[in-house]
């Protein structure tokens, strides 16, 4: 259903093609705040306001030549979907979705978009439906007022590349340790089992069952960017760490760039490779609920050094 209403989507977009007049901006957020907090205990998911952060905010918005009218906005912004917790049992698009909403109700137009590179940073703002409309104006707010100082993009040629990247993979633990887990398992009642219990039952009976799919030693991305004048959109398949995103701002110094992460594919976390060092839930645990093995720590800057290898190189 969802892969039909994507294709919908763009055949409707591809049937209303417009000339543009098109805006960038950017300002600051914020909203989010990172979430590793070191302890004596290593590290663990709770807000640690010392961290590293991204408060960037951009926006791309595109107006009818000559009319005013606005056609669509675009911002970007890092912070994971996530004011409404683990006890939500509503579909939702959370802040990102309701900031939408009040874009499109006020300024007309379709607004988009782009999560940033929010593997290590949640919204600092937590609760329910009200918090979450709390957080939607936060960044409402950063996005009208990045917008006030936006820029006209004079001549917005066009250009992209794609580059296919080969990340390590690090090796799954022997056949003899995840049935060992197996029995660990086993021995408790089924109503004390805890959700990594039944993540570990599933993931391990997978890996056993398809030994050669989780015995690899590398995976293939996609990596590259859009070019549209001075404003640049750069992509990722996956939860990159904020440092990363913050890295890529760094290679393209006076640019307006989005950094858009989860796009073309989610390969799960990308952290940086100090983050393998400390270690916590996005390094040890989360990556089996994405497939079959996690990166390695030299992911981060094989990453880097594909977006520093092509500073202007057009598709």
């Amino acid at each position: 259903m969802m892969l039909r209403e994507a294709v919908r989507c763009v055949r409707e977009a591809a049937g209303r093609l417009q000339e543009c007049e098109t805006l960038v901006a950017s300002g600051s957020c914020d909203l989010n705040v990172n979430r590793r907090r070191p302890g004596g205990s290593g590290i663990t998911l709770a807000a640690n306001p010392e961290g590293p952060r991204d408060p960037e905010v951009t926006v791309l918005q595109a107006s009818k030549r000559g009319g005013g009218e606005i056609i669509s906005t675009i911002f970007n912004y890092a912070c994971h979907a996530v004011t409404l917790g683990g006890e939500n049992r509503l579909v939702t698009g959370d802040w990102p979705g309701e900031v939408c909403r009040r874009l499109e109700a006020r300024s007309g137009g379709v607004a988009l978009f782009l999560q940033g590179c929010s593997g290590d940073l949640n919204p600092r703002i937590r609760g329910g439906l009200c918090e979450m409309e709390q957080a939607a104006a936060v960044v409402e707010r950063s996005v009208r007022d990045a917008l006030a100082g936006a820029e006209r993009i004079e001549e917005p040629q066009i250009s992209a590349w794609l580059e296919r990247v080969h990340l390590p993979l690090m090796p799954n633990p022997p056949d003899a340790e995840i049935a060992a887990r197996f029995r660990e398992i086993g021995s408790k009642p089924t109503e004390d089992r805890d959700f990594a219990d039944i993540r570990d039952l599933e993931w391990g009976a997978d890996v056993l069952a398809h030994p050669e799919q989780a015995r690899q030693s590398e995976m293939v991305i996609e990596v590259g960017e859009l070019k549209l004048g001075e404003a640049t959109i750069a992509w990722l398949p996956g939860e990159a760490f904020c440092e990363i995103g913050l890295a890529l701002r760094r290679l393209r110094p006076g640019k307006r760039l989005l950094v858009a992460g989860y796009t073309n594919g989610n390969i799960g976390y990308i952290p940086t490779g100090k983050a393998f060092q400390e270690g916590g839930y996005e390094v040890t645990d989360a990556w089996r609920y994405y497939g079959y093995q996690m990166i390695g720590p030299e992911s981060e800057r094989l990453l880097l050094e594909a977006f520093a290898a092509h500073p202007r190189s057009p598709i």
